[in-house]
C-alpha cells in the first residue's frame, strides 16, 4: 500500500502527483500512512490517494483531505460573511458524511459528493465571531470510523475598519438569580462591565450603550431577553477602556420549571445611524457570555427529602422511579457503584428531576450526580452577600447549596449581639454550617450532620473533603476547567475522589473513583463538552456518560466486568428520550428509533419520555 498526493490548482486541474514508498499494512490492525510533501508553484490544494494493489475486499480504509476555504487558499487567509467550505474524503467502505468544524464546533455537514456546504458568519443563530479560527472536516465512513483534517487557521474579519471592534470584560457576574413570580419588581444584580475601544475611531460620548441580554441554552428555542443597558457617558478614545456599572433583573422561568439556566449576554450597541447603528455583536464583534442558574423563589421543591411523599415504580437494573405527589415532579434514581470504606462508603448516585430545566449538573440536563459528597458533584455552594449582591447594594448573608438529589437549601445568617454570625438551617434540614478560620484554605466552611460526619468547602465554596468522627477520609482532587469545557459556570470540577484506606501510606494504594470528560477534542458541540465521560472505581469497574447534542443524557453503560469464575458479563446500558420541545409528544416518534437514538436529535425538551433498561423494556411517561 501506498499514498499519493495529487497537488491541484484553482481549476481542479493537476500540477503534480507525488507518492510514499509502499508499505506492508498488518492484518486486523489499522495503519497510518504519513507522507509529507511539499507543494509545487501553482499548486492551491492537495487530494491524497491510496493505492491499494490487491487488497482484500473486506478491508475498511478511510482518508480525507484537508478541508479547504473556497475563499482563502490556507493558513493566514481573511474571510468574512458567507463562506463556501469543502473537502474531499473516500473510504472503501462509503462516506456516510462529512462535518465541517469551526474550533471544533460542528457547523455544517454533506452527505454526498461534493462534500461541502455554505456558511454565515454572521448568522445570529450561529455567528463565527471575528479573530483567528481553526476550520477543520471530519469524515465519517458507513462502519463507524472517522478522521479529523488537518486544521486551517483562518482570520475571521467582519468588522475590520469599522467602530464595532471591541473587548468585553465581565469578571465577577452573578451563579445563581432569583426570579419571584408574585413580586411586583424583581431583584437587580448588579454587575461590573469594562469594555475596550479596539477600533481605530473614538466612540462619541452617549452614543454607545452597554447592554445585557438573557440567552436561553436551548439551541431549538433560543429566547433572547434585554436586561438591562447603560451608555457610556465620556467619549472613548480608541484603545482606551471604560467601566460600566448594570443592575440586572432575572428572566421569568415558565410554569412549571423551578430552575432553569441562562446565559447572561453583555455586548455594545452603538446609536450612531452614519456608523449604520445596532448590535456590535450582530457585526461580528464576540459579546461576553456566562452561565447563570435562575432559580424560582418559593418553587415548589426537587430532589430527594424524607419530608416529601412519593410514589415509586422500579425501571429495571436497579434504576427506580419516583413521584412527588405534592407537586408532580418526577424522577428517576440510579446508585451504580458502592465501595465500602473505612468509616466512610464511596457510593454514586444519579438523580434525574423533571421540574428542572438545563441545569449546571455536569451529567447531563437536569441530572444531579453526587459521589459520596453533600452538594452536586463540583457545584460550589453559593455564598452570600457575592460581589453582585455588593454592586446592587444588598447585605443580605445566606449560603445556599443544591444537594446531591437537586434539592435546594438556603442557611440564613444572623448575627449576634458580640459581632459572631450563626447560620439558620431551613426547616426539615440537620445540618450544622459554620465558617471556620485557621491557615487551611481547604477548609473554610463545614457542614456537619448529626452523626459528627462533616463536609468541608474551600474559600469558594468548593467541596474538598469528607471526615467522620473517628478522622477517617474522603478527598476530593479538583483541577481548573480547562478553556471551553465551561458547561454550567463552575471554574474547578472533580477528578478523583480517594476514600480513607487511599490516605497516609507510601504509596497510597489505589482507592479512588476517577472521573473523566467529554474534552474540546472529544465533543463537537458546546452543549457537551465539560459533562461527565465515565466513572471509573478502584476495581476498574466503569460506568459511561453518553449525551444527546442538546446537553440531555442519552445513554449509561455500565461495563460488563467478568463473574467470580472470571466469564465475561455483557455491558449494561439504560436509553432515555425527551418530549418534544412543546411538551406535546416524543421527540422520536418511532419505536425501533428510540432503542439506538440519534446524538444529533432536534426540537427536544429537557423533559424524560422514555426510559429503556438493560433489555430493551421501555417505560414511557406522560405529562399534564
Amino acid at each position: 500500500m501506498t499514498l499519493a498526493i495529487r497537488w491541484l490548482d484553482a481549476d481542479d486541474n493537476t500540477v503534480a502527483t507525488n507518492s510514499m514508498p509502499s508499505v506492508s499494512v498488518p492484518a486486523g490492525q489499522w495503519t497510518t500512512l504519513d507522507f509529507t510533501d511539499t507543494a509545487p508553484a501553482g499548486a492551491v490544494k492537495a487530494s491524497p490517494r491510496v493505492w491499494m494493489p490487491g487488497i482484500p475486499s473486506t478491508s475498511d480504509v478511510l482518508y480525507i483531505d484537508e478541508a479547504r476555504l473556497a475563499t482563502s487558499s490556507g493558513d493566514g487567509g481573511t474571510v468574512g460573511g458567507a463562506l463556501e467550505l469543502a473537502a474531499e474524503a473516500s473510504a472503501e467502505a462509503g462516506v456516510e458524511r462529512v462535518e465541517f468544524t469551526v474550533d471544533g464546533v460542528r457547523v455544517g455537514e454533506a452527505t454526498v459528493e461534493p462534500y461541502q456546504v455554505e456558511v454565515d458568519t454572521l448568522d445570529p443563530a450561529a455567528p463565527i465571531y471575528d479573530g483567528p479560527r481553526e476550520f477543520a472536516a471530519v469524515a465519517h465512513d458507513t462502519f463507524g470510523q472517522q478522521t479529523v483534517s488537518e486544521p486551517v487557521t483562518v482570520v475571521v474579519d467582519n468588522t475590520g475598519g469599522s467602530m464595532f471592534q471591541a473587548s468585553i470584560d465581565a469578571p465577577d457576574p452573578p451563579p445563581a438569580v432569583v426570579f419571584d413570580p408574585g413580586a411586583d419588581q424583581q431583584h437587580r444584580y448588579g454587575v461590573d462591565v469594562t469594555v475596550t475601544n479596539d477600533s481605530q475611531q473614538a466612540w462619541p460620548a452617549g452614543e454607545v450603550s452597554v447592554v445585557a441580554r438573557w440567552l436561553s441554552t436551548d439551541p431549538d428555542q433560543q429566547v433572547v431577553i434585554e436586561a438591562a443597558a447603560e451608555p457610556l457617558a465620556d467619549q472613548v478614545p480608541a484603545g482606551a477602556s471604560e467601566t460600566v456599572r448594570l443592575l440586572v433583573e432575572p428572566p421569568p422561568l415558565p410554569d412549571g420549571v423551578a430552575r432553569d439556566r441562562y446565559t447572561l449576554e453583555f455586548d455594545l450597541v452603538a446609536d450612531d445611524p452614519d456608523a449604520g447603528g445596532g448590535s456590535f455583536a450582530r457585526r461580528g464583534n464576540e459579546p461576553h457570555h456566562n452561565p447563570v442558574i435562575v432559580q424560582k423563589a418559593l418553587a415548589a421543591e426537587l430532589g430527594l427529602e424524607r419530608y416529601y411523599q412519593f410514589d415509586g415504580e422500579t425501571l429495571g437494573g436497579g434504576m427506580t422511579h419516583l413521584l412527588n405527589v405534592a407537586n408532580g415532579n418526577s424522577l428517576w434514581r440510579y446508585s451504580p457503584f458502592a465501595s465500602p470504606g473505612r468509616g466512610l462508603s464511596t457510593v454514586v448516585d444519579l438523580t434525574y428531576n423533571s421540574g428542572e430545566q438545563r441545569s449546571n449538573s455536569p451529567a447531563g440536563n437536569n441530572v444531579s450526580l453526587s459521589i459520596s459528597g453533600l452538594t452536586r458533584l463540583g457545584a460550589p455552594i453559593d455564598i452570600h452577600p457575592n460581589k453582585a449582591d455588593e454592586i446592587a447594594g444588598r447585605a443580605d448573608r445566606f449560603v445556599e447549596f443544591v444537594d446531591g438529589t437537586g434539592t435546594t437549601h438556603r442557611f440564613v445568617g444572623h448575627q449576634n449581639d458580640d459581632g459572631t454570625l450563626w447560620w439558620e438551617p431551613p426547616p426539615g434540614v440537620h445540618l450544622y454550617l459554620r465558617s471556620l478560620g485557621g491557615d487551611d484554605p481547604e477548609r473554610r466552611w463545614a457542614l456537619t450532620r448529626p452523626d459528627r460526619v462533616t463536609f468541608f468547602y474551600d474559600a469558594d465554596g468548593y467541596p474538598t473533603s469528607i471526615q467522620d468522627g473517628n478522622g477517617n477520609r474522603i478527598s476530593f482532587v479538583l483541577e481548573d476547567v480547562p478553556p471551553g469545557e465551561d458547561p454550567g459556570g463552575s471554574k474547578r470540577r472533580i477528578t478523583r475522589v480517594v476514600d480513607a484506606a487511599g490516605h497516609g501510606l507510601d504509596p497510597a494504594p489505589d482507592r479512588g473513583y476517577d472521573i473523566a470528560y467529554w474534552s474540546r477534542a472529544d465533543a463537537r458541540k458546546p452543549q457537551i463538552r465539560g459533562k461527565v465521560r465515565e466513572i471509573t472505581d478502584h476495581e476498574g469497574r466503569s460506568l459511561h456518560f453518553d449525551y444527546y447534542e442538546d446537553g440531555n443524557l442519552l445513554r449509561l453503560t455500565q461495563a460488563g466486568g467478568r463473574t467470580a469464575t472470571g466469564e465475561a458479563l455483557a455491558d449494561r446500558s439504560w436509553v432515555f428520550t425527551y418530549t418534544t420541545a412543546n411538551g406535546d409528544g416524543p421527540a422520536i416518534g418511532d419505536p425501533a428509533d428510540r432503542v439506538d437514538p440519534d446524538p444529533r436529535t432536534p426540537n427536544q425538551s429537557t423533559l424524560l419520555y422514555s426510559v429503556a433498561d438493560p433489555r430493551g423494556a421501555e417505560t414511557v411517561f406522560d405529562y399534564y
